[in-house]
């Protein structure tokens, strides 16, 4: 999004963008990324030796919210939480152990992800003053808060030629819905293929 919204980006260099459940909109960061912080120290001191002892500790931060989905596109939540078990295979990906028969350990270290998490809610634009008049389409998960009715007005400002779609999944939605994913984007390119075709006719 930020690319798209560069001024010094060259006109034609991008023909259409796709974003994937974010909005352009600051704000706070969601409690949950501390707590998944909170929980991946709790593993390093804990000395695990195998990714299941892990996951367990993981688990304890995901409280499963009950919620019955309507018709509407967004949930009407001030938070939701749920247990994802793509996050935590996310998470645990970077789990490895520096040597044979040492405690896992994640790699990267987890102070920089800590001094630097503030920074995820920034966004380098501001609504009103950039615009990409390009075909967007954004696709949000259904089980995700992260484009919501507070934050789409400002997806349609920066982004006036916007569409919204909705996949039943969460945050992780190509990780969840790949092939209906992957059938949304192409219709997307194509569609917008078609269009250009026509219009030089």
């Amino acid at each position: 999004m930020a690319f798209a919204l560069d001024p010094a980006l060259p006109k034609d260099l991008l023909s259409h963008l796709v974003v994937v459940d974010i909005s352009p909109a600051v704000g706070p960061i969601s409690p949950e990324f501390r707590n998944y912080i909170h929980a991946m120290h709790e593993i390093n001191a804990a000395k695990v030796q195998t990714k299941k002892q892990a996951e367990e500790i993981l688990k304890k931060i995901e409280p499963v919210s009950g919620v019955t989905m309507s018709n509407s596109r967004f949930l009407d939540l001030q938070s939701f939480s749920y247990q994802d078990p793509s996050v935590r295979a996310f998470l645990l990906h970077n789990l490895v152990a520096p040597s044979k028969g040492e405690p896992l350990q994640f790699r990267i270290p987890l102070s920089i992800i800590e001094n630097g998490i503030d920074g995820i809610g920034d966004f380098p634009h501001t609504p009103g003053k950039e615009k990409w008049d390009g075909p967007t389409l954004f696709v949000k998960g259904a089980k995700s808060k992260y484009i919501n009715r507070r934050n789409t007005p400002v997806m349609e400002q920066y982004f006036p030629n916007m569409r919204l779609e909705v996949l039943d999944a969460g945050h992780w939605v190509h990780a969840e819905k790949p092939q209906e994913f992957v059938d949304l984007v192409s219709k997307f390119v194509s569609q917008k293929q078609s269009n250009d075709i026509y219009d030089r006719q």
